[in-house]
């Protein structure tokens, strides 16, 4: 586990710009949306808005997502375990300087179209 503080965080920034942060998770919800509650979307909302300040990290507890998102701990935490799922966001167990466990880093990872080229096989006479 990472040790959670300010040089952690700001190694797991995944992006330049809030407005290439947005534009996944346009990307991401365009592609996904249907398929989420509105528990979880809910629950990306709060995690992208909390990830301003180092651009695509999070570290709200899942207790002030809960607030912020006004669903349940549970509701997060199922969401978290979705998202992750999904690949839009990476979550990193991190602890105090004490040892003791602290809050996860939630990171949005940049889109990845499941549009894979496939090379063309050419046949061999």
């Amino acid at each position: 586990m990472e040790k959670l503080n300010l040089k952690t965080i700001n190694k797991h920034q995944s992006f330049q710009t809030v407005e290439e942060l947005d534009e996944t998770v346009h990307r991401f919800l365009s592609r996904h949306e249907a398929k989420l509650s509105s528990g979880t979307r809910a629950v990306l909302q709060c995690i992208v808005e909390h990830s301003r300040k180092v651009i695509g990290v999070s570290f709200a507890s899942n207790d002030y997502i809960a607030e912020q998102a006004k669903v349940s701990v549970r509701t997060v935490i199922r969401a978290v375990k979705i998202l992750q799922q999904r690949g839009i966001i990476k979550k990193i167990p991190t602890v105090r300087a004490n040892g003791k466990r602290a809050t996860n880093i939630l990171v949005i990872q940049p889109f990845q179209s499941s549009e894979k080229k496939t090379p063309i096989n050419k046949e061999v006479d």
